[in-house]
């Protein structure tokens, strides 16, 4: 007899056709009410709430008073929460940016009692080769999800071992029909022999060698189902070949996997046979992917690294900035908020929060640089000093380009054992120190300020070491500048 593991849940579309708040107000009400159903029937085993951490912070900053509640709820395995900080595009983002969502969202729920240990992944639009290895990476060794697989590739059934380039492999299952095959689920006859019955023996020409069916019973945003468990006892009386359980995607993956499934399945899963994957949305709204990509390589290349830098010199790791930063980066990481294909007024609120992120990260930036060159200038004994970093892995040998504020023009930079570098002037401007007011006996007064000069210098040939810096004295003495008048409109060297 095959076992029918009905998964009652609700997938949470962060934004889409609708704005964060609208989504957030409609938490409320849909969270509220599931815990009070949760609590008053103890039949009802179970519910999965999209695998979202986020759902926990948005709910708690409304309604803090029913923290304990929900710890509650997520302790007892009654309610199932992560282990994704948010449902995130895996195609359009960093790697690196999953595995930050993914520590989010499992630190965050473990903190409330558990952290499902599946890789859930319901309506993503295709999957990152490398999912398999995050997961892992995580100690998750079980995924569940439904696009981008090909019918053929399953071979007759719909768990198979997934596979990264790396090596790594998870226990994964493909939810053929979706994850809302069963939200409508009731036992009248009607219903049995014209819906229930015709997916249940899909199912079972594609479960050959297991006696488990997973049937998700949800849909987007919606409440729970208060009637499912008196339904599933109602089906189980009809007797008519199946066993049904009110049952939730870990449990079925440990019952499914007392099989061996030898099916293995690689690369970057696209195929879109049953599921559409959506592949112009790599090219919608094109602002806000570019966006996305430069505010992930300021964090990950310029602020993490130099956040590493300072702390050698005792200078403190900005990590609940950090905090902040990734987590309003996964909140537009989420499958549609990324993806664009969304309403004007939800796409303007992924750029207003990839708008503060990027302006607290380049405020975190420009406050290391400046903490990490005050502390080497109160080291070295030395006032004028211009610290060049790399945040690299590898050590970097290259000219690079800084900007100097001097109070005279072309100054010398010189090593810190005073050998002179050569460097060149690409562009300088002087600046007026603008004017400020003096108060004397005959009345207040106007006073010039000094003003400075704005230079742009190219240093030629620095070798910087990985992960680090190096620093130079800038002394404000004026040196020579050859100044020729030159009578020819081209210019040559030995390649061209």
């Amino acid at each position: 007899m095959k076992k029918v593991h009905i998964v009652s849940h609700s997938h949470w579309d962060r934004e889409w056709y609708f704005n964060l708040e609208d989504s957030n107000i409609l938490l409320g009400e849909n969270l509220t009410y599931l815990m009070g159903v949760l609590e008053e029937n103890k039949d009802y085993t179970s519910y999965s709430f999209d695998a979202q951490a986020s759902i926990i912070d948005e709910y708690l900053n409304i309604y803090p008073e029913n923290k304990e509640r929900l710890k509650k709820l997520i302790t007892d395995k009654r309610i199932f929460v992560g282990p994704w900080y948010t449902q995130a595009d895996s195609l359009l983002i960093n790697k690196e940016s999953l595995i930050r969502n993914l520590q989010y969202g499992i630190d965050i729920c473990e903190d409330f009692g558990h952290s499902m240990s599946v890789g859930y992944l319901p309506d993503i639009f295709g999957q990152n080769q490398y999912l398999p290895s995050i997961f892992k990476g995580f100690e998750i060794d079980n995924a569940v999800f439904q696009r981008g697989v090909y019918t053929d590739q399953l071979k007759g059934n719909l768990n198979f071992k997934w596979r990264s380039p790396d090596g790594i492999e998870v226990r994964a299952n493909n939810i053929y029909l979706g994850y809302g095959p069963g939200k409508f689920l009731d036992s009248t006859d009607e219903y049995i022999e014209e819906k229930l019955l015709p997916m249940l023996k899909k199912l079972e020409t594609l479960n050959t060698d297991c006696n488990d069916l997973l049937l998700p019973a949800g849909g987007d945003q919606v409440l729970i189902r208060e009637h499912f468990p008196r339904v599933i006892k109602e089906l189980n009386q009809k007797n008519f070949g199946y066993e049904f359980i009110l049952s939730d995607y870990e449990q079925f993956m440990k019952s499914a996997w007392k099989n061996k499934f030898e099916n293995k399945i690689e690369g970057e899963l696209r195929g879109c046979e049953k599921s559409r994957i959506h592949r112009t949305i790599g090219s919608q709204r094109y602002d806000i992917k570019k966006a996305n990509s430069r505010i992930e390589n300021k964090i990950l290349n310029t602020l993490e690294p130099l956040g590493i830098i300072g702390m050698d010199l005792g200078i403190e790791y900005p990590q609940r900035w950090l905090d902040i930063c990734w987590k309003l980066l996964s909140d537009v990481h989420a499958h549609d908020s990324i993806g664009g294909c969304n309403s004007d007024s939800t796409n303007d609120g992924v750029i207003t929060r990839l708008d503060k992120v990027e302006k607290i990260v380049d405020g975190l930036i420009n406050m290391l640089k400046k903490k990490i060159t005050v502390g080497i200038s109160s080291g070295l004994g030395y006032k004028n000093i211009l610290t060049v970093f790399n945040t690299k892995l590898t050590e970097e040998k290259e000219s690079i380009k800084s900007i100097l504020f001097t109070k005279k023009n072309n100054p010398i930079i010189k090593t810190r054992d005073g050998k002179i570098v050569e460097t060149e002037i690409i562009n300088s401007e002087y600046i007026s120190g603008g004017k400020r007011v003096v108060v004397t006996a005959d009345g207040d007064r106007e006073e010039e300020i000094p003003g400075y000069y704005r230079s742009e210098i190219l240093i030629k040939g620095m070798i910087i070491p990985s992960l680090g810096y190096d620093t130079f004295i800038v002394e404000e003495e004026e040196k020579e500048v050859e100044n020729r008048i030159v009578e020819s409109n081209y210019i040559e060297n030995q390649f061209y």
